[in-house]
């Protein structure tokens, strides 16, 4: 599919904003190699939440938002490192789902602040759209 696109003018993109689907990733890099991949951060942050109980998660939940909103890519580092200092013993699951393909989930911050902007609303957008397609869902289910 994707070569067929390219065959009907598709230019190559400057940056791919993906889930974890290994098929689509294998697509990506057989057609466009050297773009670079931007995971999720908002399925990053939810997934790493899901590993650290109700009650604490609004504190966890902030501290995850200093990385991801962090003003630069070292900045962003740092309050990962920091993350990790703070809650690896209490949370050893959390952290290494967080730690898992770091970089990928902060390549955003290697473009310029516009379209690291763009990124974050389009991963904002994307977790509201599934809100509503869940409450859009259960409607249906009491008509």
């Amino acid at each position: 599919m994707l070569n067929d696109l390219v065959e009907r003018g598709l230019r190559r993109p400057q940056l791919f904003i993906t889930d974890g689907n290994q098929g689509l990733l294998k697509a990506i890099r057989d057609v466009w190699p050297e773009v670079p991949r931007q995971r999720c951060a908002i399925h990053r942050i939810r997934n790493v939440l899901a590993r650290v109980p109700k009650k604490r998660q609004d504190e966890v939940k902030k501290a995850l938002h200093r990385i991801f909103y962090a003003a630069c890519l070292d900045d962003a580092r740092d309050e990962a490192k920091q993350f990790l200092s703070r809650y690896s013993r209490e949370f050893p699951t959390a952290c290494e789902t967080l730690t898992r393909h770091l970089e990928e989930c902060l390549t955003f911050y290697r473009f310029p602040n516009e379209t690291s902007a763009l990124v974050m609303v389009f991963g904002i957008l994307n977790e509201e759209r599934l809100k509503w397609q869940k409450i859009r869902m259960k409607a249906d289910d009491i008509a």
